[in-house]
């Protein structure tokens, strides 16, 4: 599937769906990680970060940010492009056989809501902002005020 993907999709676009299947293994590997360490564990803001500490990789998380935000100016320039969204479509089945249709699936989800902005450089700017304080805080050996779990 991956080269049917790169012949089919011009350069940025490949480019962005390179760096957005990177931002997913890297959130996966972060998100296995912290449920080990909180396995059978009450959790709070302090455990959160303690576990967040614990399993390190500043540096992997200052990438997954910058990761966030290539993938969403990527996502910013291909949804101006006429065919892309079509091109995106026509790879559901590729992508379902290739056990992709998660993948698929946020990234039809991305596309329609950044075909909805009118820009989205000040919502990335902002995320990149929150999440790098936060990094920098936890790793800091804060407990920054984190939002109740749902």
């Amino acid at each position: 599937m991956y080269p049917t993907i790169k012949r089919l999709l011009p350069k940025f676009a490949f480019e962005t769906l390179s760096n957005a299947l990177a931002l997913d293994v890297l959130s996966e590997e972060f998100d296995q990680a912290l449920a080990t360490q909180l396995r059978g564990v009450p959790i709070n803001n302090a455990v959160y970060c303690e576990a967040f500490r614990a399993v390190g990789r500043k540096a992997d998380r200052l990438r997954q940010v910058a990761l966030m935000q290539d993938v969403g100016h990527g996502l910013d320039l291909v949804v101006k492009k006429p065919l892309i969204y079509s091109t995106l479509k026509m790879l559901r089945r590729p992508s379902k056989l290739a056990g992709l249709a998660e993948m698929q699936q946020f990234l039809e989800a991305g596309f329609s809501a950044f075909r909805h902005m009118k820009g989205a450089t000040p919502f990335l700017h902002t995320i990149a902002e929150r999440e790098t304080a936060l990094i920098d805080a936890i790793f800091l050996r804060g407990v920054p005020n984190l939002p109740p779990a749902k």
